[in-house]
């Protein structure tokens, strides 16, 4: 005869045994997360751009496939690109192509077009971009004129070719780019349009000098180190603004009366990166080159600071209090909020602050906190592992203890019920 009694007991126990290997298992391992190898980031300080090398002219042979009444259509035709004249940053490019009428996907029409070598990168007039600008890493660019996302893959010819994801108003492709000279080399573009690009020839080179721009390299001083603020953003739970993180921002580029600001945002998480990434265009980005001058992005300094009147992130502040150490200054949008902007005796912004006009809520802040550089790349100590061994005693740690929590719970709740069942 079987004693069921018995058979039923092995059975629990050895369900018992088998959820306890899946709950030592599941707590005993290790979180891990992926990570892209950062080899390559914005300077903390900068480099004064002197002179831009272009070719004058560029060729590229063209194929693009599109569909007609359920018929791919193969066509290919020739772009060519002159530069008929150069003046400071911007060049006049002469776009010639022979696509026929019936060409259902032109990337350059005909024309003559002005191109901001500075503030307008790869574009399908002259796809070309400053190699300055050029990081392998996961970023983006945003000017007056555009905003690009780059995406590095890799690197040929000992590093003489990089490969891309780019993606602007016009190309969502991957492309081959040459790391000295900044032109597009191949573009194979497959959604949402089928556009492959291949450069035929790149020839007659030209030197463009960029005159330095004398208050910025015054101003040399307030761009050689980082600026590091606490940030805060408004909660509608609390009703106020609350610390979101830090944004560490450097300037690793001058180009004439031109700045490079490089923006990261910067968390604090167990274990993570510093540099955390940030939404941007149809992605993310490890972080953001905003490029414009004094007036036109939010820039950590303040050159005329003392003068009644300035001009900053395309507002107009006016001088609101002074004492011995501090500007206060004030700007009034027509969105209904207020911002005081101060700034220390040496020109730097020391603190932002964001009003609703109406309610007297804080909106946005910013506190500025260092001056001193932190790669972004340091990885941030895992704070759940405690390492401390000058105690007279062993302190717990919070992973074991909440593991052995887990387990004795379970286990004691299954003696229980097994108790119950017997009585």
């Amino acid at each position: 005869m079987v004693d069921n009694n018995g058979e039923v007991m092995k059975r629990q126990l050895a369900l018992l045994v088998f959820i306890l290997l899946i709950l030592t298992s599941i707590f005993s391992v290790n979180i891990i997360t992926m990570s892209i190898s950062i080899a390559n980031l914005p300077s903390s300080s900068p480099t004064i751009v002197r002179n831009i090398t272009i070719p004058k002219f560029l060729s590229y042979i063209v194929t693009t496939k599109s569909s007609v009444k359920n018929t791919t259509v193969v066509q290919t035709y020739y772009i060519n690109y002159t530069v008929i004249n150069v003046t400071e940053y911007s060049i006049y490019v002469k776009v010639v192509n022979n696509a026929t009428r019936n060409t259902s996907i032109i990337v350059a029409a005909n024309g003559t077009y002005k191109i901001n070598l500075v503030t307008m990168p790869l574009l399908p007039f002259y796809p070309y971009i400053i190699p300055y600008y050029l990081y392998n890493n996961t970023y983006g660019i945003a000017t007056s004129n555009e905003s690009l996302l780059l995406s590095f893959y890799s690197s040929y010819y000992n590093g003489s070719i990089y490969k891309f994801l780019i993606h602007n108003d016009y190309f969502n492709a991957l492309a081959n780019i040459s790391s000295t000279y900044g032109y597009i080399v191949e573009l194979n573009e497959t959604t949402p349009l089928n556009i492959f690009m291949k450069l035929v020839e790149a020839i007659n080179y030209t030197n463009i000098s960029i005159p330095p721009d004398d208050s910025l390299l015054e101003e040399e001083i307030n761009l050689s180190h980082p600026y590091i603020y606490s940030v805060y953003n408004y909660s509608s739970v609390a009703g106020t603004a609350l610390p979101e993180g830090w944004a560490e921002l450097t300037y690793p580029l001058i180009i004439g009366n031109y700045i490079a600001q490089a923006e990261y945002k910067i968390l604090f998480a167990s274990g993570q990166e510093l540099m955390q990434p940030t939404s941007f265009s149809v992605a993310f980005a490890y972080f953001i080159i905003v490029i414009g001058n004094q007036s036109t992005i939010p820039v950590t300094y303040i050159l005329n600071a003392g003068n009644k009147t300035i001009h900053w992130d395309h507002g107009v502040f006016n001088l609101y209090l002074s004492n011995d150490t501090v500007y206060v200054y004030k700007n009034t949008t027509s969105q209904g909020l207020v911002s005081y902007l101060y700034v220390n005796k040496d020109g730097e912004i020391i603190s932002l602050k964001t009003y609703n006009n109406v309610t007297g809520q804080l909106i946005y802040g910013e506190e500025l906190i260092s001056t001193n550089y932190i790669s972004p790349t340091t990885t941030y100590p895992e704070i759940n592992v405690y390492e401390n061994t000058s105690l007279p005693f062993k302190a717990i740690n919070p992973r074991f203890a909440l593991e052995f929590t887990i387990i004795i719970v379970f286990v004691l709740t299954f003696i229980i019920i097994i108790l119950r069942r017997e009585y």
